[in-house]
């Protein structure tokens, strides 16, 4: 403090004003709203369902597991169902209605296929469609509506076949000298490179 002068008037003293101290908001919080929150979560579950329901049509859809995919060469085999719903049943190469062998398996692509005097047949299956090259195991007695196809000929009645088969041997056929005058014609799959121990070799038939 100055010291007060001749004649002047004591100056007031003021005492230094005070600001009330500034309000500290607290800091925004981090994250999603709830409603964004909400959102999401039945984002999530639409996209599951959506999933879920792809994977059933899918199951739907796809062709069904065919016991045909569990054949090998050699087997026997006989056909269930028609269609789509076509089959084949491994069995036993002596029962009757058993008339095709299974000579070569493997999936239908470019350049594949069975050789000159086999049948062959695809099958729709899960996971890839399934190709087979048949022989006949054709038993006395049997009647075939076309042996002359390139799919397996049907197994039908014998009033409306094309032909019959008279006799079968377990060799080859030379010049059809197994057959004898009953047959007409033979098919010899030993001449074809392919015998299996529990079919006929050589196939006689006549033409009905």
């Amino acid at each position: 403090m100055h010291p007060q002068q001749p004649g002047q008037w004591p100056q007031p003293v003021h005492p230094q004003q005070q600001w009330p101290p500034q309000q500290q908001w607290p800091p925004p919080k981090k994250g999603l709203s709830t409603k964004a929150k909400v959102w999401i979560g039945a984002g999530a579950a639409v996209l599951v369902l959506g999933v879920g329901a792809l994977l059933i049509v899918a199951s739907v859809l796809a062709p069904p597991a065919k016991q045909a995919a569990n054949l090998a060469e050699g087997d026997c085999v006989s056909m269930t169902g028609s269609g789509k719903e076509l089959d084949l049943a491994k069995t036993d190469c002596a029962q009757p209605a058993t008339p095709y062998v299974v000579v070569n398996k493997g999936e239908p692509r470019d350049g594949w296929g069975c050789s000159e005097g086999f049948y062959k047949l695809e099958l729709p299956n899960r996971g890839g469609n399934l190709a087979f090259c048949f022989a006949l195991n054709a038993k006395v007695g049997d009647c075939f509506d076309n042996v002359d196809g390139t799919e397996p000929p049907a197994l039908v009645d014998c009033g409306r076949a094309a032909v019959k088969v008279v006799k079968t041997a377990p060799g080859m056929s030379v010049m059809g000298s197994e057959c004898g005058e009953a047959a007409d014609r033979y098919i010899s799959y030993v001449l074809q490179g392919e015998q299996f121990s529990h079919v006929p070799g050589t196939i006689c038939l006549d033409t009905l």
